[in-house]
């Protein structure tokens, strides 16, 4: 090990050296991570899961601490962008200080702020220029055509995850347990795609290569049976469509609302995508046991936050309170079959909305601290693509962050923490970021002004 260690010693200083000068490389490096199956522990413990992305994590964060130390540049942190983070970090503190939990108030706190302020606070201040951004988007999209091929495969193979008796569900290479988190990688992919499709000044080879893509990672989203993924993407398309370009936005939705009517026209009404589309409609009218438990966990966390309404029960203390305010009918448990994995059933640990895990465990400070980040990131990353920023690289940037954004306000409602990615969605935060600080208004056209000599007098007095 040691004679290896040696001779790899140039390779491993070239490395240091270029992630020292550029960590959007960590950036990258943690992206790619997300796809390694790999996460300690059973993945029906209650304690918090590590995963390979995490060592992305933490390289991310210790090489950005050490920047600023001995580089320091407080440029980015005098931005506006730094103080929902800042508030979300002082809710977590005081939730813990105020937690009734004994179990996991320590690890929760630690927990709770690499996810929520340190990754996106040191991917902002990593990301230093347009390369950098081009950098992160091709490996958000290089993941997703990875995972949506793995999805694809499974989805032809019957080797995905069980659905109905079928082991049709493509998972990637997250497993039976994630079931969405291919879906919500995808969904990510698909929004870099669209956004240098509808990034005019970008080079013409790259725009009909994100179409493609576009068309592709169309299948494994299908073939995810995720419904509030396909909701989340759709809303994110129209948004970004409608900001781009209105009237073009108008065209292409008529055209693929048309091309997504025949799709589900052909598939038949027997087949497993055509009962889950049918499915987003009856769900309220005659939820599935699933949305039922969902439901049941949704009224513990409303009175999780009645019972503690300003600092909740504490960061990861939802799993020790939720069967005192469920309900008689809450099974607490799921069936987890496929994707390589025997059948097993398992407990619902979490409420399966970040939003109302956010309220239940940090009370209203930290849901109104967070509600602060998403909203005011919603709206700058919006005002960055109306702002016309003359690079291609920025816009492009701009339109997938305001998409990304889109997809993870609405995947929070009926999604929370759980799995690498989490992590991903941290870093598309963390991307957002770095949109909306830099979100100026278009510079006004210079006003020329062009002096008319006065004429000359012909009047000569007598």
């Amino acid at each position: 090990m040691l004679v290896l260690f040696v001779v790899a010693a140039p390779a491993w200083l070239r490395a240091m050296q270029i992630v020292w000068r550029r960590p959007a490389w960590l950036v990258s490096l943690t992206v790619m991570l997300v796809a390694v199956p790999f996460r300690s522990g059973a993945e029906t413990q209650g304690t918090t899961h590590v995963s390979a992305a995490d060592l992305g994590v933490v390289l991310l964060v210790g090489v950005v601490a050490m920047r600023f130390v001995l580089r320091p540049d407080p440029g980015p942190l005098r931005s506006w962008v730094v103080l929902p983070l800042g508030a979300l970090a002082v809710s977590i503190v005081v939730a813990t200080l105020f937690s009734a939990s004994a179990s996991g108030a320590a690890g929760g706190v630690v927990r709770y702020l690499e996810i929520f302020v340190l990754l996106p606070l040191a991917t902002y201040m990593a990301i230093r220029g347009p390369a950098d951004l081009e950098l992160v988007m091709k490996s958000v999209l290089a993941l997703a055509l990875f995972e949506g091929a793995a999805g694809v495969y499974q989805f032809l193979t019957n080797t995905g995850a069980s659905i109905g008796g079928q082991n049709v569900r493509a998972v990637g290479t997250f497993g039976a347990y994630d079931v969405i988190a291919m879906s919500k990688v995808v969904a990510y992919g698909i929004v870099v795609a669209l956004a240098w499709a509808l990034t005019k000044r970008a080079p013409l080879r790259r725009r009909r290569l994100a179409v493609l893509a576009i068309a592709f990672l169309t299948l494994p989203l299908l073939m995810a049976l995720s419904r509030g993924t396909w909701l989340a993407i759709g809303a994110a398309v129209v948004a970004v469509l409608l900001v781009a370009d209105w009237r073009r936005a108008v065209a292409i939705l008529v055209a693929g609302g048309l091309l997504l009517g025949i799709a589900i026209a052909v598939q038949g009404r027997r087949s497993v995508a055509r009962e889950r589309i049918d499915s987003v409609v009856s769900t309220f009218q005659s939820p599935d046991p699933s949305v039922r438990n969902r439901y049941d966990l949704w009224k513990a966390a409303v009175g999780m936050w009645e019972d503690h309404p300003l600092t909740g029960v504490g960061p990861k203390a939802f799993p020790d309170y939720k069967t005192r305010y469920a309900s008689l009918a809450f099974s607490d448990r799921s069936d987890v079959a496929g994707a390589g994995s025997s059948f097993q059933v398992v407990q619902l640990l979490t409420p399966h909305s970040l939003y109302l895990l956010v309220l239940a465990e940090l009370g209203a400070l930290g849901l109104l601290a967070f509600l602060a980040l998403v909203l005011s990131l919603l709206g700058a990353t919006g005002h960055a693509v109306r702002a016309g920023p003359s690079d291609p690289r920025v816009r492009a940037f701009a339109l997938f962050s305001f998409g990304a954004m889109i997809v993870y306000s609405i995947s929070n409602i009926y999604g929370d923490l759980g799995g690498p990615t989490t992590l991903l969605e941290q870093l598309i935060v963390g991307c957002a970021l770095w949109s909306a600080a830099h979100a100026h208004r278009p510079r006004p056209r210079a006003r020329v002004r062009v002096e008319i000599p006065a004429e000359e007098s012909v009047y000569e007095p007598a």
